[in-house]
């Protein structure tokens, strides 16, 4: 019978990337069930071939995704999946920048590299193609002033020459896009959900390791249906409140 952590049968560039990817893919397949403990880090490391350091960071990225749960003295377990629920409303994103302004952007990362597996797959990329990269601090005030958010956007690799990271410190990516690619979104799609924070983020935005975070993704589409940008925003919860408002059916008044 073929082990399940054999990584051989996955490609990347990198142990880490290659690592996690092979989990998803076990998670996906339901090798291990619904509350159901994976092997340690340890066993995971031997089998895969790899260091335990590199065994725990490819598991502590599915703990930031919500994939799984470190429960202390006990072990690693696979959490019920996320029930989506569509309430309707309406450009969340742009909710946020309105109340919640970020102007000021500090780019921590800027480069072509292959992606996460869940934003391969979402662009319908084959093993090891390479998307453009940002990664972002943003601040409501001067770079000096407390961040409130870490902002991650995949870019089409073409798109990379129209992008002046010089005004992305002070400006928008998306009105570059529009302005110079005439790039404007027939369909805009958004999630949210918790996460805690990761080592780069706990550091940039000056949070203690795992504590939670609001994670808002957007994804955006031309006119011919195809995704163009993925970004996720890292939020800082306690700078928001969340409010929603229904009127009831006839049937519950």
């Amino acid at each position: 019978m073929d082990d399940p952590l054999d990584l051989s049968t996955v490609a990347g560039p990198s142990l880490t990337g290659r690592l996690e990817a092979l989990l998803r893919r076990n998670l996906a397949e339901e090798v291990w069930e619904i509350n159901e403990a994976i092997p340690t880090e340890l066993e995971i490391a031997k089998r895969a071939g790899v260091s335990r350091n590199t065994a725990r960071a490819a598991i502590q990225r599915l703990v930031n995704d919500g994939l799984l749960e470190r429960i202390k003295g006990h072990g690693t377990f696979v959490t019920p999946p996320r029930i989506p629920v569509s309430v309707g409303v309406a450009r969340i994103r742009e909710t946020i920048h309105l109340v919640m302004p970020t102007p000021v952007a500090r780019i921590v990362r800027d480069e072509h590299s292959a992606p996460p597996p869940a934003v391969a797959e979402a662009f319908g990329l084959a093993d090891g193609e390479k998307l453009y990269y940002l990664e972002r601090v943003r601040y409501q005030l001067l770079v000096a002033s407390q961040p409130v958010m870490y902002h991650y956007a995949w870019l089409l690799p073409e798109l990379a020459p129209f992008v002046d990271k010089r005004r992305l410190t002070l400006g928008r990516l998306q009105d570059q896009l529009r302005e110079k690619c005439g790039l404007s979104p027939i369909r805009i799609t958004e999630s949210l959900s918790a996460l805690g924070a990761n080592p780069t983020e706990a550091r940039e935005l000056g949070v203690p390791l795992g504590s939670p975070l609001l994670l808002l993704e957007e994804r955006r589409f031309d006119s011919t249906g195809r995704l163009y940008t993925l970004a996720r925003f890292a939020i800082v919860p306690h700078l928001l409140q969340l409010e929603f408002e229904h009127t009831p059916p006839a049937s519950e008044r």
